[in-house]
Protein backbone atom coordinates (compact mmCIF):
# COMPACT_ATOMS: atom_id res chain seq x y z
CA UNK A 1 0.00 0.00 0.00
CA UNK A 2 2.83 2.46 0.71
CA UNK A 3 5.04 1.28 -2.11
CA UNK A 4 7.40 -1.56 -2.86
CA UNK A 5 10.12 -2.06 -0.29
CA UNK A 6 13.55 -3.53 -0.97
CA UNK A 7 12.56 -6.95 0.45
CA UNK A 8 9.43 -6.85 -1.76
CA UNK A 9 11.66 -6.17 -4.76
CA UNK A 10 13.89 -9.13 -3.94
CA UNK A 11 10.76 -11.33 -3.89
CA UNK A 12 9.64 -9.92 -7.25
CA UNK A 13 13.08 -10.50 -8.81
CA UNK A 14 13.33 -14.06 -7.50
CA UNK A 15 9.84 -14.94 -8.69
CA UNK A 16 10.60 -13.40 -12.10
CA UNK A 17 13.77 -15.52 -12.36
CA UNK A 18 11.80 -18.64 -11.41
CA UNK A 19 9.10 -17.76 -13.94
CA UNK A 20 11.69 -17.21 -16.69
CA UNK A 21 13.48 -20.49 -15.97
CA UNK A 22 10.24 -22.51 -15.78
CA UNK A 23 8.53 -20.67 -18.65
CA UNK A 24 5.65 -19.64 -16.37
CA UNK A 25 4.36 -16.77 -18.47
CA UNK A 26 1.52 -15.87 -16.11
CA UNK A 27 3.84 -15.51 -13.13
CA UNK A 28 6.34 -13.54 -15.21
CA UNK A 29 3.59 -11.17 -16.35
CA UNK A 30 2.48 -10.64 -12.74
CA UNK A 31 6.06 -9.80 -11.76
CA UNK A 32 6.40 -7.46 -14.75
CA UNK A 33 3.26 -5.63 -13.64
CA UNK A 34 4.61 -5.33 -10.09
CA UNK A 35 8.01 -4.20 -11.41
CA UNK A 36 6.47 -1.50 -13.62
CA UNK A 37 4.58 -0.10 -10.64
CA UNK A 38 7.69 -0.25 -8.45
CA UNK A 39 9.94 1.35 -11.07
CA UNK A 40 7.98 4.56 -11.19
CA UNK A 41 7.81 5.09 -7.43
CA UNK A 42 10.65 3.12 -5.82
CA UNK A 43 14.01 3.94 -4.33
CA UNK A 44 17.13 3.55 -6.47
CA UNK A 45 17.60 -0.03 -5.24
CA UNK A 46 13.96 -0.87 -6.00
CA UNK A 47 14.25 0.77 -9.44
CA UNK A 48 17.37 -1.30 -10.18
CA UNK A 49 15.54 -4.52 -9.27
CA UNK A 50 12.48 -3.49 -11.28
CA UNK A 51 14.63 -2.70 -14.33
CA UNK A 52 16.24 -6.14 -13.99
CA UNK A 53 12.80 -7.81 -14.04
CA UNK A 54 11.69 -5.74 -17.02
CA UNK A 55 14.92 -6.49 -18.92
CA UNK A 56 14.59 -10.20 -18.12
CA UNK A 57 11.01 -10.25 -19.39
CA UNK A 58 12.05 -8.46 -22.57
CA UNK A 59 14.87 -10.97 -23.07
CA UNK A 60 12.46 -13.87 -22.54
CA UNK A 61 10.14 -12.57 -25.25
CA UNK A 62 13.07 -12.03 -27.62
CA UNK A 63 13.04 -8.24 -27.50
CA UNK A 64 16.76 -7.49 -27.25
CA UNK A 65 16.32 -3.76 -27.76
CA UNK A 66 13.83 -3.40 -24.92
CA UNK A 67 16.10 -5.50 -22.67
CA UNK A 68 18.96 -3.18 -23.58
CA UNK A 69 16.84 -0.15 -22.80
CA UNK A 70 16.07 -1.40 -19.29
CA UNK A 71 19.64 -2.49 -18.60
CA UNK A 72 20.89 0.85 -19.88
CA UNK A 73 19.07 2.52 -17.04
CA UNK A 74 20.85 0.74 -14.19
CA UNK A 75 24.30 -0.09 -12.83
CA UNK A 76 24.99 -3.77 -13.40
CA UNK A 77 27.07 -4.26 -10.27
CA UNK A 78 27.08 -1.96 -7.29
CA UNK A 79 26.33 -2.13 -3.61
CA UNK A 80 24.25 -3.23 -1.96
CA UNK A 81 24.84 -6.63 -3.47
CA UNK A 82 21.45 -8.30 -3.66
CA UNK A 83 20.98 -11.96 -4.66
CA UNK A 84 20.04 -11.07 -8.24
CA UNK A 85 23.08 -8.91 -8.99
CA UNK A 86 25.12 -11.81 -10.37
CA UNK A 87 22.21 -12.87 -12.59
CA UNK A 88 21.99 -9.26 -13.74
CA UNK A 89 25.62 -9.32 -14.91
CA UNK A 90 24.95 -12.52 -16.90
CA UNK A 91 21.78 -11.06 -18.40
CA UNK A 92 23.76 -7.95 -19.33
CA UNK A 93 26.37 -10.12 -21.07
CA UNK A 94 23.69 -12.00 -23.00
CA UNK A 95 21.97 -8.83 -24.13
CA UNK A 96 25.26 -7.10 -25.02
CA UNK A 97 26.39 -10.11 -27.07
CA UNK A 98 23.06 -10.40 -28.89
CA UNK A 99 22.75 -6.68 -29.56
CA UNK A 100 26.41 -6.07 -30.36
CA UNK A 101 26.25 -3.01 -28.12
CA UNK A 102 29.71 -1.72 -27.21
CA UNK A 103 28.46 0.43 -24.33
CA UNK A 104 26.65 -2.39 -22.55
CA UNK A 105 29.58 -4.70 -23.28
CA UNK A 106 31.94 -2.22 -21.60
CA UNK A 107 29.65 -2.04 -18.56
CA UNK A 108 29.58 -5.84 -18.31
CA UNK A 109 33.38 -5.96 -18.52
CA UNK A 110 33.58 -3.29 -15.82
CA UNK A 111 31.35 -5.45 -13.61
CA UNK A 112 33.54 -8.51 -14.26
CA UNK A 113 36.62 -6.51 -13.30
CA UNK A 114 34.96 -5.62 -9.99
CA UNK A 115 34.03 -9.26 -9.41
CA UNK A 116 37.59 -10.40 -10.05
CA UNK A 117 39.13 -7.67 -7.89
CA UNK A 118 38.08 -9.35 -4.64
CA UNK A 119 41.04 -10.68 -2.58
CA UNK A 120 41.13 -13.42 -1.66
CA UNK A 121 39.27 -14.47 -4.77
CA UNK A 122 35.68 -15.58 -4.23
CA UNK A 123 34.98 -18.59 -6.49
CA UNK A 124 31.37 -17.56 -7.12
CA UNK A 125 32.46 -14.10 -8.28
CA UNK A 126 35.29 -15.55 -10.37
CA UNK A 127 32.91 -18.04 -11.97
CA UNK A 128 30.36 -15.36 -12.83
CA UNK A 129 33.06 -13.09 -14.27
CA UNK A 130 34.39 -15.93 -16.44
CA UNK A 131 30.86 -16.84 -17.47
CA UNK A 132 30.07 -13.28 -18.55
CA UNK A 133 33.33 -13.00 -20.49
CA UNK A 134 32.64 -16.37 -22.15
CA UNK A 135 29.25 -15.11 -23.31
CA UNK A 136 30.72 -11.88 -24.66
CA UNK A 137 33.52 -13.67 -26.50
CA UNK A 138 31.41 -16.67 -27.56
CA UNK A 139 34.20 -18.74 -26.03
CA UNK A 140 33.16 -22.34 -25.30
CA UNK A 141 36.30 -23.05 -23.26
CA UNK A 142 35.70 -20.03 -21.02
CA UNK A 143 32.09 -21.15 -20.54
CA UNK A 144 33.25 -24.67 -19.65
CA UNK A 145 35.75 -23.26 -17.14
CA UNK A 146 33.05 -21.05 -15.62
CA UNK A 147 30.68 -24.01 -15.29
CA UNK A 148 33.45 -25.94 -13.50
CA UNK A 149 34.07 -23.08 -11.06
CA UNK A 150 30.34 -22.59 -10.47
CA UNK A 151 29.86 -26.34 -9.86
CA UNK A 152 31.00 -25.88 -6.26
CA UNK A 153 28.99 -22.69 -5.68
CA UNK A 154 25.73 -22.32 -3.85
CA UNK A 155 24.10 -21.21 -7.12
CA UNK A 156 23.22 -24.39 -9.07
CA UNK A 157 21.10 -22.48 -11.59
CA UNK A 158 24.10 -20.35 -12.56
CA UNK A 159 26.17 -23.50 -12.98
CA UNK A 160 23.46 -25.13 -15.10
CA UNK A 161 23.08 -21.99 -17.21
CA UNK A 162 26.84 -21.85 -17.83
CA UNK A 163 26.86 -25.53 -18.85
CA UNK A 164 23.89 -24.92 -21.14
CA UNK A 165 25.57 -21.92 -22.76
CA UNK A 166 28.78 -23.95 -23.13
CA UNK A 167 26.76 -26.70 -24.81
CA UNK A 168 25.17 -24.22 -27.18
CA UNK A 169 28.52 -22.72 -28.08
CA UNK A 170 30.06 -26.18 -28.59
CA UNK A 171 27.17 -27.13 -30.88
CA UNK A 172 27.63 -23.90 -32.83
CA UNK A 173 31.33 -24.68 -33.33
CA UNK A 174 30.59 -28.23 -34.49
CA UNK A 175 31.50 -30.24 -31.37
CA UNK A 176 28.25 -32.21 -31.02
CA UNK A 177 29.41 -34.87 -28.54
CA UNK A 178 30.84 -32.30 -26.11
CA UNK A 179 27.73 -30.16 -26.60
CA UNK A 180 25.42 -33.02 -25.67
CA UNK A 181 27.53 -33.76 -22.59
CA UNK A 182 27.24 -30.16 -21.39
CA UNK A 183 23.53 -29.95 -22.16
CA UNK A 184 22.96 -33.14 -20.19
CA UNK A 185 25.00 -31.70 -17.32
CA UNK A 186 22.84 -28.59 -17.40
Amino acid sequence: PTGVTEPDMIRIVILAEVAARTDDRNLLQQMVNDARDAYSTGSSVVRRGAAHVLALAAWQRGDVHDAMRWLGDIALFESPIWPHVLDQVILGARVAAAAGDAGLRARVLQATDLLERERPAIPLFTGVAGYARGILERDAQALLAAADVLQSSSRPLLCAAAAEDAGGELARTDHPDEAVHQLNAA
